[in-house]
């Protein structure tokens, strides 16, 4: 029974994610915006977002794929969350694996993402299902840290539910193919969300 609950509870999830990203392309297409034009541009907090690694862009795409943030730089995420990818270690597979016995060996190598998050929002708010960090390696390929089944020393599912200017850090992991982590980025966006398409990346280098 408790097997079955687990793959029901699954689904259910799979089914919601599914319906989001269905609803999303019909409003779209009836409205005729792309999803480029429907999502904001993220907004640096602090005064490190202007050591940015290209110079030629102006501040209007600070935080975008071709400009992103310097690590440690803090992101609006909308008008719920301020984001900040803190740290990243590229090579993390004996810290990954000695977290937690039961923890597999990854087919590539583990990649360990530390973000410190605030909640600014009304209400409450649970990171580790409000936002979805991904890892986008040097092979034009995507890593969605859901995707990632170890347990961590910190893990995202560890950290409290949050009330207003309630903060936390935690970390999230990508299993990425050996020779496509260095150089590559992490962007973090709101996940389930149809009035917030804010995505904003951070470089790793």
């Amino acid at each position: 029974m408790a097997i079955a609950a687990v793959a029901v509870s699954i689904l259910s999830v799979v089914g919601v994610l599914a319906s989001q990203a269905y609803y999303r392309s019909v409003i779209s297409d009836a409205f005729g915006i792309s999803e480029d034009e429907t999502r904001q541009r993220p907004t640096a907090i602090t005064s490190e977002s202007h050591a940015s690694p290209s110079g030629n862009s102006s501040e209007s795409d600070a935080g975008t794929a071709a400009r992103p943030f310097p690590l440690g730089t803090t992101a609006s995420m909308g008008p719920d969350y301020e984001v900040a990818v803190v740290g990243v270690k590229l090579d993390a597979t004996a810290e990954v694996l000695a977290a937690n016995r039961f923890n597999n060996p990854p087919e590539g190598q583990y990649v360990l993402v530390q973000l410190h998050v605030k909640y600014v929002g009304v209400g409450e708010g649970n990171p580790w299902l409000d936002l979805s960090p991904t890892f986008v390696g040097t092979d034009a390929r995507q890593y969605d840290a859901h995707e990632c089944n170890a347990v961590l020393a910190q893990g995202a599912m560890d950290v409290p539910t949050l009330e207003t200017g309630g903060a936390a850090g935690y970390q999230v992991c990508m299993d990425v193919p050996e020779g496509a982590a260095n150089g590559a980025k992490v962007f973090v966006e709101r996940r389930l969300s149809f009035s917030d398409k804010t995505r904003a990346y951070w470089a790793l280098s």
